[in-house]
This record gives C-alpha cells, structure tokens and sequence, in this order.
C-alpha cells in the first residue's frame, strides 16, 4: 500500500511524503501502527513552486518516488535482520548472568555471525549450569561424609521441627536408623515432659523470633528407640536456607560425666563427714585433755615435791644414795611436767581454750630473765651466749608468760643442738605499715637443717630428722607451739638455716598486741624461709 501524498508547512511550502507498512516481523526502528504493522514515512525534500513536475517530467518524478521508497524498504529489512539476532544475543546474556533461568533452545537458531555467538553464550551457560551443579554435589557429598564421621551427634530440623539431617553418632546414640526418623519430629527422641518444652520453644520462636535456647549448653534427658532414657548435653544453632530457618542440635551423650560427678559428690559428701568426725574427735581429745590439765600436773607436782625433800633430808642425814635417787626422781618429774606442759598447751590451742592475757612489760627485765634461765643450758654444751638488746628498746604489751616460753623454746633448742659454739639473742625495733613492732633473733653455730626438712618444722611431734630425736630427745612440740603462740599474737616466725653452719629464727611482733580474745588460731600459713623451722629443730 505505498502512497505519496502532500503537507503543507508553516511557510505555506507543499512537500510530498511517501509511506509504506510492512508485517511486523521483529524489532525495527520504526512507527508501530495500530493494526499490528510498522509505517515507514519519508519526508521529501522541499520541492520548488512548481512540485516534482516543475523539475522533472511526471514519469521521472515517479520513478524517483519510486526507487526512495524501495530503498526505504531495503533499509528496513536489514534494520530487522541484525535487531532479531540482537534481541537472541540478549536473551543469552541474560542466561549468562542468571544461571537459573530458563534456557530456549530455539531462540538462537541464526546461522549468521551472531547468532554463533549466542549459541556459543547458551553452551557457555549450560555448561557452567552443570559446572556449579556438580560442584554443589560434591560439596554436599562431603559435607555430609564429614557429619557422618563426627564423633559428635548432628541432627537438623526445619522451623517446624521436621528431622532434616540424622548422622551416624545420632543412629547409635538413639538406636535409630535415619532412614527411620528423616521427616519426623525431633521430639520423638524426646520423653516428657522435654518433648512439651521443646514443642513450646520452637512455637514461640516462630511467633517472636525470640532466642532463648540458641547458642547455649544444655543438659536434657534423651529418649531412645528401646524407650530408655539417658543424660545428654545438647548445643543449638541456627542457620538459614534461602528464605527458610534451619537448626541444628549438636549432643553429646554424658552419661559417664553425671555418673562420676556423682561419684565425687558422693566421695566429697565421704570425705567431708570423715573430716568432720575426726575434727570433732580431735577437739574432744584437745577438750579432754586441757580439762585434765590439774588433774595430770597435781600428781606430778607433788612428786616433784616429794622428792625434793627427800633429796634434802637425805643430803642432811649424810644418806648419798638416797639424795641421788631422790635427786633423779625429781629430774625425771621435772622432765614429764615440761612435757605435758606442752601436751596441754597445744590442746588449749587446738580446743580454743587458750588465752592471751595481755599485760605491758619492759623488754630488757624479759631479756634478762629468759638469759638467767637459759644460760645453764647454754654453757652446759660449751656454748657462749651473746645477748643484744638495745636499753631503748621500751616496753611491750603482749602475753608475756607465752613470750617468755617461746623465746626460751627457741633458745633452749639452739643450745641443744650446738657444742662448743656460739648462741646469739638480739632485740630490734621496726615499722611495719607505720606501726611500731619488735624482732626478736636468735641464731647459731649449730648442725644446721637440711632444706628438705626445713618445711616440716613447726609441725606437731615433727622433728627435722629421727636421727636428732635419737641423738637429742625431744617431743617435736617446742616449735610448734612457739609459732602457734606468735600466731595468736598477729606475728609470725621465719628461719633460715644452713647444713654445717647454724640456724637463725625470727620472731616478729608488733610492739600492742590487740586486745583480741584467742580461740583456737588458723593452721600456720606456710613459712617464709630461706632454709624453715620445727620444734626441737637443730
């Protein structure tokens, strides 16, 4: 239908414009009209005052409109032959760029250059497609090779509880096969009332998204095929596919673990009553023996007594033998009572009986009483007792009766164990956290303490080595309560010793004792030493 007709312009010009419509087969840059076909109109150029026939002769004038119309149709089939291989090319592309879209095996069936091309993109995708699906096989295969080997039991369900994933430590822990509970609810691994629980968690999550369980340990009850039930540890996390909520549940069955915590506290429970009774039978030992402390010193002090008198009348009536007698009968009474002494004294301590009875004392009258009363023992080993003791050095408040004791327990127990040496007592001032206190030193030239031994020191009935309680006596309770009673009195005792060369012990005090009723003092923290202490130590 080609047809040429005329439009007058704005300057009154008359210009000739020729049509023609075509089927619509394809994109092409053209006017669509309305009855489904593409109109291609060309405007000609201006024509003179006198139209086409003013230039040309009327059958020129035809042929000319003629020959730009059929080159307007030839322009619009090679428009149309390159813009439908073009639209192909873009379908491919977009297969390229999205892998999961549909492929049309038709779409690209031009033999011409780009229609190649867009076969060539298709194979391109479709391989890639296999590619990636391969690939996600082989993932999935060893993910799932490596949930089967896991020691641990791995179980996925979806947001609805539907068992998902079910591995091989979950088959044995629970008796199923996964074949057997793939699509079920997990709660049927589960025994009342944990499987109720379990239903609520999941239908709150799903309405709140709400954690409460996700992310931490639990201990839960589990029930297997056979209906028995075990302790379990269990562990949830969730992940998510596409627009779907996963879960997985890590357990771990502890039924070893519960049974030996068990154990333990029935051990512990063992342990502790054992501790108790001996506890409370050591202090009815201690109670029993401080309560008999007249009842054991009377019968001895009036031995004591007695043979002193005897030892005396005898030396009058010129009776040697009888005055020796006498004479070791008092010794050994005199020993005894020393020794019971102690025995009762760490007894008090230990039932809380014992007392401090504070009193304020000048330190040098302390000093040279403890002197007086050991210097026999001193030069009895052939010893020289060297005493410094500053006239400053002031006055005490503390209990000096157990002051007095342990200084000559501590003294005492240097002339034991040296012979022919040198045995030193010094008394100094000093600040700790600004408050006054005093360091009492005693030190010698004796066999001195292996460090091995120096630990057991200040332990009850403990000497540094049994060959020194052979060699030297003792009960081993002379140190022991010297530190116990420093104790009492915010002190405390430290050594230091060398095998071959002598010992040295220190006795810290702060200067006013508190004013603090004793009960029964903690256990001696460890010592500080370079080399430690223990009664009757050498």
């Amino acid at each position: 239908d080609d047809g040429v007709s005329f439009v007058e312009l704005d300057d009154g010009a008359r210009r000739p414009i020729f049509r023609t419509e075509l089927p619509v087969g394809g994109a092409a840059d053209a006017e669509t009209a309305n009855d489904g076909t593409y109109a291609l109109a060309y405007l000609a150029p201006p024509l003179p005052a006198g139209g086409l026939g003013a230039v040309f002769d009327p059958v020129t004038a035809a042929v000319i409109a003629g020959l730009l119309v059929s080159a307007a149709a030839i322009a619009l089939v090679v428009a149309r032959r390159i813009a439908l291989p073009l639209e192909q090319l873009a379908k491919s592309a977009l297969q390229f760029s999205a892998p999961n879209a549909a492929v049309d095996p038709s779409a690209n069936e031009g033999g011409d250059e780009i229609g190649r091309l867009a076969r060539s993109f298709q194979a391109m995708t479709v391989q890639m497609r296999e590619r990636d699906e391969a690939r996600r096989r082989e993932s999935a295969a060893q993910m799932q090779a490596v949930v089967n080997t896991a020691a641990e039991c791995i179980i996925t369900i979806d947001q609805y509880g539907r068992i998902e994933l079910f591995n091989r430590a979950a088959a044995e822990l629970f008796g199923y096969e996964p074949e057997d509970v793939i699509g079920k609810n997990v709660n049927l691994l589960m025994p009342s009332p944990e499987r109720e629980e379990h239903d609520a968690h999941l239908g709150r999550y799903r309405r709140t998204h709400q954690p409460h369980i996700l992310g931490q340990r639990r201990e839960v009850v589990g029930l297997r095929a056979d209906g028995s039930t075990f302790p379990m540890e269990l562990s949830v996390s969730e992940f998510r596919m596409e627009t779907e909520r996963k879960f997985t549940g890590v357990f771990r069955d502890i039924t070893t673990r519960k049974y030996d915590e068990e154990q333990m506290l029935r051990y512990s429970a063992e342990l502790e009553s054992a501790r108790d009774d001996a506890v409370a039978a050591n202090r009815a030992k201690s109670e029993f023996l401080a309560n008999m402390s007249h009842e054991l010193r009377t019968p001895l002090n009036a031995i004591i007594g007695y043979s002193e008198m005897i030892e005396e009348d005898s030396a009058d009536a010129g009776v040697e033998d009888t005055a020796a007698d006498a004479r070791r009968i008092r010794e050994a009474g005199s020993h005894l009572l020393s020794l019971i002494n102690e025995i009762l004294d760490l007894s008090k301590i230990e039932a809380g009986k014992m007392q401090l009875f504070l009193e304020e004392f000048a330190v040098s009258d302390l000093i040279s009483e403890v002197t007086s009363m050991v210097t026999p023992l001193v030069e009895k080993g052939g010893n020289r007792l060297d005493v410094d003791c500053p006239d400053d050095t002031g006055t005490m408040t503390a209990d000096v009766t157990k002051i007095r004791q342990s200084l000559f327990n501590l003294l005492s127990n240097a002339a034991k164990f040296t012979q022919d040496g040198r045995i030193g007592l010094t008394v100094a001032r000093f600040a700790r956290d600004d408050e006054p206190w005093l360091r009492f030193e005693v030190t010698d030239t004796g066999i001195g303490i292996d460090d091995e031994k120096i630990q057991h020191l200040f332990e009850e009935f403990t000497q540094a080595d049994a060959s020194t309680t052979r060699k030297y006596g003792g009960t081993g309770l002379g140190l022991a309560i010297t530190r116990r009673f420093t104790l009492m009195m915010g002190g405390d005792v430290t050594v230091s010793s060398k095998v071959g060369e002598g010992s040295t012990f220190r006795r810290e005090l702060p200067s006013h004792v508190p004013s603090l009723e004793s009960s029964s003092p903690d256990p001696p923290a460890p010592l500080t030493y370079a080399s430690a202490p223990n009664d009757d130590a050498p």
